[in-house]
């Protein structure tokens, strides 16, 4: 049994949006036109942070032939995740195709968007025997997008996509949102939060972020529960656009002014602990959430 092209996206979770594309079928974490949108090229978008695929079958074992397009950051590894009923049951590391020296352009379908040009065409192919039936879960790199060819299954009589669940997450963070520097892409604190809360996550965190009025965008689907966890590159930028607090959570609230909301303030860098750089941002938080009901201040 093989699924290709856009019957693979029925097997997808944490994507929001897909583009078929010769190379395969390419999930994102955005909206098709997010990069549009942005005022500021997204390059570290470009990550499958939270995406993987699910399925529950009986095969006996399965290949993923998948290809890096694109690439947000050369200093995490390239590992790629397998599990079968919640157990690792291996994982793959592919540096080599990862690595190689890379042009960087502009997209020109989409002006914000910077593309890391990968010279390697080859496919990845993850193989692994199943040692029962059971719930199988591929994690992708976190550090790439990717154009996924085809899932092949041997052996398999049924094939079925595993339900997202029925609480929707819409994450918005920096690159700690996004797993930077964590190796393996199941371990993203985000996703880990999900799996303890029983949440389908959405997680668009994008490294280097701050509080900025492009950032809330509309979604294809109607979140259940946001949580924002911005705060932490703030400090470093002094241009309006890229720390505007205020204009981050009007954008928000005007586009889910229901939704219950958990807003993490940066606890998280030893350097960002000074009160001089960060008090001005605490403030911010208070006055723009202080007595919004279903809001929750961390």
């Amino acid at each position: 049994m093989t699924i290709n092209g856009l019957e693979i996206q029925r097997f997808l979770h944490g994507a929001v949006s897909c583009e078929m594309t010769d190379l395969g079928i390419v999930p994102y974490r955005f909206p098709i036109d997010f990069w549009d949108y942005l005022s500021d090229p997204g390059y570290s978008a470009a990550s499958c942070a939270g995406i993987y695929v699910a399925l529950d079958t009986d095969a006996e074992s399965f290949t993923l032939k998948y290809q890096a397009t694109q690439r947000s950051d050369f200093s995490m590894k390239a590992l790629t995740e397998v599990f079968l009923d919640g157990e690792k049951i291996c994982e793959v590391d592919n540096p080599e195709k990862y690595r190689e020296e890379e042009t960087t352009r502009r997209d020109p379908d989409h002006p914000g968007k910077l593309i890391y040009a990968l010279p390697s065409k080859d496919a990845l192919n993850v193989t692994s025997a199943l040692a029962h039936p059971g719930i199988l879960e591929i994690y992708f790199p976190i550090g790439i997008t990717a154009a996924i060819s085809s899932l092949e299954l041997s052996g398999a009589t049924f094939c079925r996509p595993v339900p997202e669940k029925e609480t929707k997450c819409l994450w918005l963070g920096d690159s700690i949102s996004q797993g930077y520097s964590v190796d393996r892409p199941s371990e993203i604190w985000a996703l880990r939060t999900a799996r303890e809360m029983g949440w389908e996550l959405f997680d668009q965190g994008i490294g280097g972020y701050s509080f900025r009025r492009d950032m809330p965008h509309p979604q294809p689907f109607e979140p259940d529960v946001i949580i924002v966890a911005l705060g932490t590159n703030d400090p470093g930028f002094e241009e309006p656009w890229m720390h505007d607090t205020v204009g981050f959570f009007e954008e928000l609230f005007a586009l889910w002014p229901e939704v219950p909301t958990a807003v993490i303030t940066p606890l998280w860098r030893e350097s960002l602990l000074n009160p001089e750089l960060t008090r001005d941002i605490y403030i911010d938080i208070v006055r723009c959430t202080n007595g919004r009901k279903n809001t929750l201040f961390i």
